[in-house]
């Protein structure tokens, strides 16, 4: 006798998935890692079905599923992927094509910020009609605020931490790419704004450091950036 077997049947929908330990950065869904060649990624599927894995139309492998989920390890560059996975079954069925794996690999620190430097509204200054003579200006980096506020410039959405004297002093999240539009960046550019009120601060100098961590986790400490003084003291009662 011949046996066949009739199967008009779809194979279950596949999924594909970036492992939740190598989703590094702040958040471990949103599928930006620093993780280093090859990136695992898990795949679901009909066992024993051939698997299709697609970086948008483009096959970049097919296997065999052993099992109901399988470990897929692949070289990606830094970039962004389109990923998504279709399998056949024996009978030649094909599934629907799984949702689509938005997988960003970025491995490069971001670069230091630049035009980090005290608010208008921080760099205090009194100025006295008629008086004449030297006198403080707001673009000394000398404040009567024993909490200035700093702003600067730094890859849009990274983390922003501001150290002084190598202290932690404030931390907050660099603006969206359109944020430094109003300063005569473009809005392609991938530089955004950022601006954080530091903690109370005792009279002194102070050297600032500016740290970044991107949203895939990767982090550059710069280099002193700015220098600024913090004098909340009046001056000596004066005599004539």
């Amino acid at each position: 006798p011949l046996v066949i077997t009739i199967d008009t049947l779809s194979p279950q929908r596949p999924t594909i998935d970036l492992l939740g330990v190598d989703d590094s950065g702040a958040s471990d869904l949103d599928n930006v890692t620093r993780q280093a060649d090859p990136v695992p990624l898990t795949i679901t599927a009909e066992p024993g079905s051939r698997v299709f894995v697609k970086d948008g139309e483009t096959v970049i492998d097919d296997f065999e599923m052993v099992g109901a989920s399988m470990l897929f390890n692949h070289s990606f560059g830094d970039g962004e992927y389109k990923l998504s996975v279709e399998s056949f079954d024996a009978a030649g069925n094909r599934s629907a094509q799984s949702e689509v794996l938005s997988l960003v690999i970025d491995r490069q620190a971001p670069a230091a910020p630049t035009a980090v430097d005290l608010l208008q509204s921080s760099d205090t200054f009194d100025n006295v009609a008629g008086l004449s003579g030297p006198r403080g200006t707001n673009s000394d980096d000398i404040t009567r605020l024993s909490q200035p506020a700093l702003f600067g410039l730094a890859e849009a959405n990274a983390k922003v931490r501001v150290y002084a004297n190598g202290a932690l002093v404030g931390q907050g999240v660099v603006g969206s790419d359109e944020s430094d539009t109003s300063l005569g960046g473009a809005i392609d550019d991938n530089i955004g704004i950022w601006e954080i009120t530091t903690e109370p601060l005792a009279d002194g100098v102070y050297a600032i450091t500016v740290e970044l961590e991107d949203l895939a986790g990767n982090t550059t400490l710069s280099q002193t950036l700015l220098t600024i003084t913090i004098d909340t003291l009046s001056p000596q009662r004066p005599t004539i």
